[in-house]
């Protein structure tokens, strides 16, 4: 029976991560940013001392947070410069989009949270709802903070990318309006600990 389930969760998690990658190869500047954002968001995740299952909820649903971009015409995801309030508020409609395209999937509800919320903000200027503070699930905070960090540091082609350091240093300044502090404490502490590994390691 654990064999089975063991199995089960194996052919549900490739199929996540075959969605996740069919999304990141539309677009080459993105390719590797969900398994990134999920990596990142385990981390936070443990640092927190979440529970395994929490933690597992966030691995997956990280995979999936932008997968409503699916339905976003090339012409405005693709784009290599500045969007229009028209086009952004294009982009805006990923979360919902994204959490009716899974809702169906049973095994996938526990994600659907991450996947609608993590554009949410502490201040409440946030999408697609407006929710403030704890009226966001911290799953939804903890990849928030993840997928910035990560579209931060990575080139795109209408700007290079900020150093870690830089990356963070906006990530601290917005903490409490766009980001949850307690979750951009728990990632610089999580950067802190392994800039010090690395330097032990050279």
């Amino acid at each position: 029976m654990a064999l089975a389930e063991d199995q089960t969760q194996a052919a549900y998690t490739g199929a996540i991560r075959a969605l996740a990658t069919a999304l990141d190869a539309r677009d080459p500047y993105t390719a590797g940013h969900s398994e990134r954002v999920s990596v990142l968001s385990v981390a936070i995740g443990r640092s927190l001392r979440l529970r395994d299952e929490e933690i597992e909820v966030i691995r997956l649903g990280a995979l999936l947070h932008d997968i409503g971009k699916i339905g976003v015409p090339d012409a405005v995801l693709l784009k290599p410069t500045a969007l229009t309030h028209a086009e952004f508020d294009i982009i805006k409609q990923h979360p919902g989009a994204g959490a009716r395209i899974l809702q169906s999937v049973p095994f996938l509800i526990p994600h659907l949270p991450i996947v609608e919320l993590h554009h949410e903000r502490p201040d409440g200027r946030g999408y697609p709802h407006g929710l403030r503070g704890d009226e966001i699930p911290i799953a939804a905070h903890i990849v928030h903070v993840a997928d910035a960090y990560d579209a931060m540091t990575s080139e795109r082609v209408y700007r290079k990318p900020l150093s870690p350091r830089a990356a963070l240093e906006e990530l601290e300044r917005c903490s409490g309006s766009q980001f949850d502090p307690a979750i951009v404490d728990a990632f610089s502490e999580e950067l802190g600990v392994r800039s010090r590994a690395v330097e032990l390691a050279s």
